[in-house]
């Protein structure tokens, strides 16, 4: 861990994005949410369960192998997986394609959907845990998102302001009450993020103004406009404030980590 930076002594802040529907941003605000978190001096473990694993390639992590799925079936701990990245104070726990088995490897187990938690829950008894965990998934409901809103705390959702996304939220929060009744009574909403907005559209400002009509406060206030450039940085591997630190995009990033932190500071 870099000298100077915030240790994550005591509660460990652990963050899932998730979402119903793919192509609504949870890779992009994982790893530049992961990247604004660092700058505040605040130490970050990123966790890549979907099997496609574009956060991965965008943090340039090396090819984990086998290991994703060893770790969730409990033949590995999560820190044999762990590795650094190109970011001061931003680790790691890359996927693989291993996690398509997952499904069916993890359906033997007692507890399919608590592997995760029970990992995590052996890593922050080391000495020098994270500050913040953020968990990216793939699109869904299925055993690799149950173990992810198993584990947190508290749940990023990126919809896209399209109709159908909007519809997938209301999927999506359906199955996290369940979650919440069966599973992790403690887990919380920390907000429905709303990205890919472009207001110059009609559309994609009245699917804006009906989420926050419907949804009320639990809508971060920030809103991440459509803007090229976040999805130029992913083939640079670099996060947004590195590749166009004066961009749309950037700026977006920056204020949703302000409201993020500031949400959570009243809370507690």
């Amino acid at each position: 861990m870099p000298h100077g930076r915030q240790k994550g002594k005591g509660q460990v802040n652990v963050f899932t994005i998730a979402s119903m529907k793919g192509g609504s941003g949870k890779s992009t605000t994982a790893f530049n949410l992961a990247a604004a978190l660092a700058d505040t001096r605040r130490t970050v473990l990123l966790i890549d369960l979907d099997p496609q694993a574009n956060l991965t390639a965008w943090a340039q992590a090396p090819s984990p192998g086998d290991m994703p799925l060893e770790m969730l079936t409990g033949k590995r701990p999560l820190a044999d997986l762990i590795t650094d990245t190109a970011l001061p104070g931003v680790t790691i726990a890359p996927a693989s394609d291993s996690l398509l088995a997952a499904p069916e490897a993890m359906t033997r187990l007692r507890d399919p959907d608590g592997q995760l938690r029970d990992r995590l829950q052996d890593y922050a008894r080391q000495a020098d845990p994270p500050a913040f965990v953020i968990i990216d998934t793939p699109p869904g409901f299925a055993v690799l998102n149950r173990n992810a809103l198993t584990a947190a705390q508290a749940v990023i959702v990126p919809t896209a302001s399209e109709y159908m996304n909007l519809s997938g939220l209301v999927a999506f929060l359906r199955n996290l009450d369940r979650i919440k009744e069966h599973r992790n009574p403690a887990l919380r909403l920390a907000g429905i993020l709303l990205t890919r907005v472009d207001r110059r559209t009609r559309h994609a400002a009245d699917i804006a103004d009906l989420a926050r009509r419907h949804f009320g406060r639990d809508v971060f206030k920030t809103e991440i406009r459509e803007n090229v450039r976040l999805a130029e940085c992913v083939s640079f591997g670099k996060p947004i404030f590195t590749y166009d630190p004066n961009s749309h995009g950037a700026e977006d990033y920056r204020a949703l980590t302000r409201e993020l932190l500031s949400r959570e500071r009243r809370r507690a």
